[in-house]
């Protein structure tokens, strides 16, 4: 897609991008990166006759192109924060930082690009960590029963690794419980998942403020998904990046790792998390207590109740 760009004293520039699925805040690194300024800047684009305006915010960041009516050939006027005819702020002036939320950081990365970390939050469904994995690798958790699939796939193949023992039941027993949509997903999983898709999956504990990774040895790619205690979400950036390369930019991903660590911090200071394993768990359908994930998973797999909160 190719669009022609006017930022008013900074002439006009054409401005590409790969493909039909990308989102507003790609196209608008590559404008930022094209005119030499920080995208943050950016406050409005217009485009379209009659002219239409689309504000810049976190939201619209990730809107698809199309979704806001934007096609390839169009010409696109862009306004700068800071600049009520269209310039540049001069140099007295600082350019509007936008606040973050609590489940957000950011970092200036090599380059001068500010990044804008944050967490993307997936149903809460018992498949959240199946949801969380498949928003990372692919942008559509409606895969999340298909990464339920590879897991059975992976214990059937390999009995020895996935015993009894490990799985606390019988292989069959257990691929026949985790198929269930309201199965919770756990290490093995995780560990299972990591080794078919090829990429490391560093979980990081909202309570414990701490990474648990799995594979980061045998992977240079890696994905962050969030852990409260009794739910998983992903790590994304504004522009939907999820999925980092420590080998082709460890500084970035030094700065992704301290900044989601950031992330977890907040929420933890505003309650979105505890710990299951010494908290009391209630079942908010029988009001059973539990402690513990494993004792609340056995509570589900044979009642079926799937609504569990803290004592």
């Amino acid at each position: 897609m190719r669009f022609k760009v006017n930022i008013s004293g900074k002439g006009d520039k054409v401005v590409s991008v790969d493909g039909n699925d990308k989102i507003v805040g790609e196209l608008l690194q590559e404008i930022a990166e094209k005119f030499g300024i920080d995208m943050d800047i950016i406050q409005s684009i217009r485009f379209g006759y009659p002219p239409q305006k689309v504000d810049i915010n976190d939201d619209t960041l990730v809107q698809l192109l199309e979704d806001i009516g934007l096609s390839s050939g169009e010409k696109i006027g862009v306004t700068l924060r800071g600049s009520g005819n269209n310039t540049v702020s001069n140099a007295n002036t600082s350019p509007v930082e936008p606040i973050l939320k609590d489940n957000q950081s950011s970092f200036i990365g090599n380059d001068g690009t500010k990044w804008i970390l944050q967490q993307h939050e997936v149903p809460d469904d018992n498949s959240c960590l199946f949801h969380a994995i498949a928003y990372c690798m692919y942008k559509d958790i409606s895969l999340s029963g298909g990464l339920r699939e590879r897991v059975a796939k992976e214990i059937t193949k390999d009995g020895i690794t996935y015993n009894e023992a490990i799985l606390g039941q019988k292989p069959q027993e257990y691929i026949n419980w985790i198929l269930l949509k309201d199965s919770w997903g756990g290490g093995i999983e995780i560990a299972i998942l990591s080794k078919v898709l090829g990429v490391a999956v560093y979980v990081l504990d909202i309570d414990a403020l701490k990474y648990e990774k799995f594979n980061e040895d045998k992977y240079d790619e890696f994905i962050i998904i969030l852990f409260s205690g009794v739910h998983y979400d992903a790590i994304e950036t504004t522009t939907r990046k999820t999925v980092f390369n420590v080998r082709t930019d460890e500084p970035f991903c030094q700065m992704v790792l301290a900044c989601s660590l950031e992330i977890a911090r907040n929420m933890k200071q505003n309650g979105k998390a505890f710990n299951s394993q010494k908290a009391n768990i209630i079942c908010n359908i029988c009001q059973k207590k539990f402690v513990g994930e494993r004792e609340i998973a056995k509570h589900a797999e044979s009642t079926g109740h799937t609504d569990f909160g803290q004592a």
